[in-house]
């Protein structure tokens, strides 16, 4: 087994960063190591626990690296290829896509393969022309690549046409889970749960799970929420924050906005900012549907949490789709960044309560997870992937590679 050095700009409890942890668990499970260089840990609130103290306690061993929030400059790349070197490193994984080019670079100095994890779609932020620098700088970087492992076709279709990565040098690999163990919660935690959010039996308590950043779209979630008839009880619960990196000043206005926007509503009280919390997959559980209202996604682990739990979801018809998933079959699908569409959906969820339409849609839902998102698979899948680009990087330094061709004689 290989030993691996993983760039994370972002160590938070968001989707890239655990699907990192869990591509990293999967290669000490199967007897290698990672070293995970990581931007500046999260502050921790109400004692919940770091993602790096769970990396951590299972193996990984960290760096600190607060030099990937700005990666400009050599200096960076110097000393994660000393540490590459070092650490008898076989090959550097990007995972943020502030980070991957600083991956890339380590790779190159060091000798060793270049993989890119390409988790989210992209987005170049800043004044122009800035978006137009770092997107050719990026691009400049991904070429560069080894391999770039997509979590959906979107995010292929980005890396192949905006960037002009070939074709051969990109692999789909949508993101697993772990399928939710259906006797977690007892009926009295998720009594309490609701109650917490003072929602009784008849009302239609709604999910969200995400960071707060107009990415994740929960104002179109609040519009939509403007538009359903007054004598729908429903309950809206927020899960997430504002994440501490660059685009904080930015999204804490959008937080702002989103606070404002809930005010605008007949009854404020009925949605509730949660913040970030530990106890989310109970929350979903307690739920009576998710809701996912992105504008842009690269494969959102929170719906396949939802589809896990057999909750139903309503999706917007983007990359947050994942393959498989059909409307009407395993949740229901809108318009992305469309609160009629949204509000529309919410109300066919409404009507539909107390027949067998959810359940229905809820069980094939989590059997399309069971089929084909288990993570320990996936993960599995992962190392053999990454194994594979090592050991043909090795074949033709020493010029024994063969081609597809030529091992078919």
């Amino acid at each position: 087994m290989f030993s691996a050095l993983m760039t994370l700009t972002t160590p938070d409890n968001t989707g890239a960063s655990r699907v990192a942890f869990e591509y990293a668990k999967a290669v000490i499970r199967r007897g290698g190591n990672v070293v995970m260089a990581h931007g500046r840990e999260p502050q921790i609130k109400d004692g919940r626990e770091s993602l790096l103290s769970k990396m951590k306690d299972a193996g990984i061993k960290l760096k600190s690296e607060p030099r990937l929030e700005l990666p400009w400059g050599s200096s960076l790349v110097r000393d994660l290829t000393k540490v590459t070197e070092d650490e008898g490193i076989d090959c550097v994984i990007g995972n943020n896509q502030r980070d991957r080019s600083v991956a890339i670079n380590v790779a190159n100095q060091a000798k060793v393969p270049a993989i890119v994890c390409g988790h989210n779609q992209h987005v170049f932020r800043g004044r122009w022309p800035l978006p137009m620098i770092k997107k050719r700088y990026y691009g400049n970087a991904v070429r560069r690549a080894n391999l770039v492992i997509c979590s959906s076709t979107r995010v292929e279709s980005e890396f192949l046409d905006w960037f002009d990565v070939e074709k051969d040098r990109c692999i789909l690999m949508p993101h697993g889970i772990k399928p939710a163990n259906e006797d977690a919660f007892s009926e009295n935690q998720i009594q309490k749960l609701r109650e917490s959010f003072s929602a009784s039996a008849s009302d239609l308590l709604l999910c969200n799970v995400g960071r707060i950043d107009p990415q994740k779209g929960q104002d179109t979630l609040l519009r939509a929420l403007k538009l359903l008839p007054a004598d729908i009880p429903y309950k809206l619960v927020l899960v997430g924050a504002v994440s501490e990196d660059s685009n904080q000043a930015q999204n804490l206005r959008y937080e702002a906005e989103l606070k404002s926007l809930a005010q605008q509503l007949p009854d404020p009280s009925r949605v509730s900012f949660a913040g970030w919390r530990d106890d989310f997959e109970l929350i979903m559980s307690a739920s009576d549907a998710y809701v996912h209202s992105a504008r842009w996604e690269g494969l959102p682990l929170t719906v396949l949490a939802a589809m896990s739990a057999r909750r139903p979801v309503i999706a917007p018809d983007n990359s947050s789709r994942p393959p498989g998933f059909e409307n009407g079959v395993h949740g229901l699908l809108v318009k992305p960044d469309d609160a009629q569409s949204l509000a529309d959906s919410i109300q066919h969820v409404v009507s539909s309560r107390g027949s067998n339409k959810l359940p229905k849609m809820a069980n094939q839902a989590r059997q399309l997870i069971e089929d084909r998102y288990d993570m320990d698979r996936i993960s599995d899948r992962f190392t053999h992937i990454v194994s594979d680009v090592i050991q043909n990087y090795r074949a033709k330094r020493n010029g024994t590679a063969v081609t597809q061709k030529e091992s078919d004689k």
